[in-house]
Order: C-alpha cells, then sequence, then structure tokens
C-alpha cells in the first residue's frame, strides 16, 4: 500500500547522512503539488509504482504520478535501462513513428547498384518505444535495389518495421547468387554488419516476429545461407519467405529442420523457372523444414500483387500465430 505521502515528505531530512553507495546513486525526487523533495534511489520501478530509499531513512512505496515530469522521465529510463533497452534520450533521433530514410555505413564496400553502403528502413506510423515491433527484412531481386515495394504490400495494415538489405559491390553476379561460396561469404558479413546497425537503430525489436523474405536472386541468398548455416540468419529470424528463388550449392536445409521456424515457398505459374522452385520446395521438404507451398497462377517470374497477397495471408494465418505461440512459451 502507497504510505501517507504528506507525513513521509514532511518526516524526511535532506541533510541525513547517506549509508553508502549504490549502482543507483540518490538524487532529488519534486513533489508535484507543492514542489516538495526526498533525495532517494530507485529500488524498485515496475511502472506503475516506485519503491524509493530514502536517503538517511528507510523504503517507501509511491505512486509515481506524485513527481514532476523531470522525475516521471528519470524513472521511465531507469525502467528501460534495467531491463537493457537504451534510454528514450539515447534512442537515434531518425527513429520515430512513420519515418523513412536510408542508413549509411561509410565501414563497407558500396553496393552492387553502385551506391554508398546502408540500407532503407522505414518505421511504423504507430512505432511506440519500447514496446516490441515486429520486422520484415526484403532482399530483391536482380542487382538488389533496396525497394520497399514489395515489403509494404505483405505487410499492408500491419505495423511492421520494414528493412530493404542491398547486395555487396564485392560480389560476382555471374549466374544465382546461391550457387557461388564466395559470393555468400562476402552477402553474409554485409548483411551481419547491417542487421547488427539495425538492431542498434531499433533496440525494441520483437524478438520472435522477425521475417526474412527474398525475390529470385534474394531467394537464392536466403536458401543459400539457411543450407550453409549462416547464425546471423537462423539466429535472428523467426520465418522466411522464398519466391522464385532458394537455389543452394548443396540443396541441404537441415540446419533448419526442427527449429520452428515458419517458411513460406512460392512460384508463378506463367514462370519459365517455376520448376527450379518447386525443386527447392521439394528439398525442403526432403530436409524436414516446415514450410508452406504456393503456386501464383498469375504470376510470372516476378513477385506480383497476387503474390505479395498470398504472402501477407500466409503472414495472418500461419506465420504470427506461431510467433505468438513461440512468445508465450518463452
Amino acid at each position: 500500500m502507497i504510505k501517507n505521502l504528506c507525513m513521509i515528505f514532511s518526516m524526511l531530512s535532506l541533510n541525513a547522512p547517506l549509508f553508502g553507495q549504490h549502482p543507483n546513486p540518490d538524487r532529488t525526487f519534486t513533489r508535484m503539488s507543492d514542489n516538495k523533495t526526498v533525495v532517494a534511489r530507485i529500488v524498485s520501478y515496475d511502472g506503475k509504482k516506485v519503491i524509493l530509499k530514502v536517503k538517511g531513512s528507510k523504503e517507501f512505496t509511491f505512486d509515481p504520478g506524485i513527481f514532476i515530469d523531470t522525475d516521471q522521465k528519470h524513472l521511465d529510463d531507469w525502467l528501460l535501462t534495467s531491463r537493457g533497452l537504451p534510454a528514450r534520450s539515447d534512442l537515434d533521433t531518425r527513429i520515430k513513428p512513420g519515418a523513412s530514410f536510408r542508413v549509411e555505413m561509410p565501414g563497407l564496400a558500396p553496393t552492387f547498384l553502385k551506391q554508398p553502403a546502408g540500407f532503407t528502413i522505414s518505421i511504423p506510423p504507430d512505432y511506440s518505444y519500447p514496446n516490441p515491433v515486429p520486422l520484415l527484412v526484403f532482399l530483391n531481386g536482380g542487382s538488389g535495389n533496396e525497394s520497399l515495394d514489395a515489403a509494404k504490400s505483405i505487410t499492408e495494415g500491419k505495423s511492421y518495421v520494414l528493412v530493404s538489405l542491398p547486395f555487396s559491390s564485392e560480389i560476382k553476379k555471374d549466374g544465382p547468387l546461391g550457387q557461388s561460396k564466395k559470393n555468400m561469404e562476402l552477402i553474409e558479413a554485409y548483411h551481419e554488419a547491417m542487421l547488427k546497425e539495425l538492431q542498434t537503430l531499433v533496440p525494441n525489436l520483437s524478438e520472435t516476429h522477425r521475417i526474412l523474405a527474398g525475390s529470385s536472386n534474394g531467394a537464392h541468398i536466403i536458401g543459400a545461407a539457411i543450407a550453409l548455416d549462416w547464425d546471423c540468419y537462423l539466429d535472428f529470424f523467426r520465418g522466411f519467405v522464398l519466391w522464385e528463388g532458394g537455389g543452394s550449392i548443396s540443396r541441404d536445409f537441415k540446419a533448419a529442420k526442427g527449429k520452428g521456424y515458419c517458411s513460406w515457398v512460392g512460384w508463378g505459374g506463367k514462370s519459365e523457372f517455376k520448376d527450379f522452385t518447386i525443386g527447392v520446395a521439394k528439398a525442403m521438404d526432403d530436409s524436414r523444414m516446415n514450410i508452406t507451398k504456393e503456386e501464383i497462377g498469375s504470376a510470372g517470374h516476378g513477385m506480383n500483387k497476387d503474390a505479395q497477397l498470398a504472402v501477407g495471408k500466409w503472414l495472418s494465418e500461419v506465420a504470427e500465430p506461431a510467433f505468438v505461440r513461440i512468445s508465450e512459451n518463452n
């Protein structure tokens, strides 16, 4: 029960001695109603009530709403840092609801399209730190442009952070990317650095609601990464989407076996390459990956609107419920 606040504030002396040093240093808290102050350190705070160890006295429980705005902000920051999250004041100022921008990474090689190294990110309009926010990362086909059009279509109406990762200029694009071990090593290092930067930028990414999607060459990268057991993908993402691709050197996807990933593999009914992707889906089945397979009759090789809607439906009906179960079991 919260104590009689008037009595507590009148009893406490601001000049009482400090009993030792604490990880959370003493500070002055000010009551909003009459500007009375008390020096104390935070013992615990759960967002609803705060226990303060008052200097020269004992612990008392308070409603945080009695304190001035500056103190309430301090309590909010303390709660975040005690959970291993940055204080609001330490967040990148670009991370705000509805923002879209490019993150530059000058320490890396330029992109395959000769742009400075970096990636494109979009923050949902209802983003609210520190609430966990879902993530969808998209790898486009061809030369790996940074368009988020397909990602936006897939997640239409859903509050996902969207990211597009490009390919490194160091690779040699002489066929399906997944067929070259050297290319894959270069892309792994490139994307690993970018995913680490992403986690720093958006520290409240959901631990479970994380999808990696790719079309054509983007799907080849994902398929090869699963076969090569990339930690930066398999430890980070909980679901994979492969459209018209997924080739790897080994066609052995056992690294994902039994790990509970939700995966969707799709191909176009009008695509001249559909047999290739059907073969990828069979290889994933043979490796006992849990996948949803779907042909989109209206589509060719490109991921058309029907294909994007199909992935969005799978996301709502299959992947997200599975992610919720994972979250509840952790």
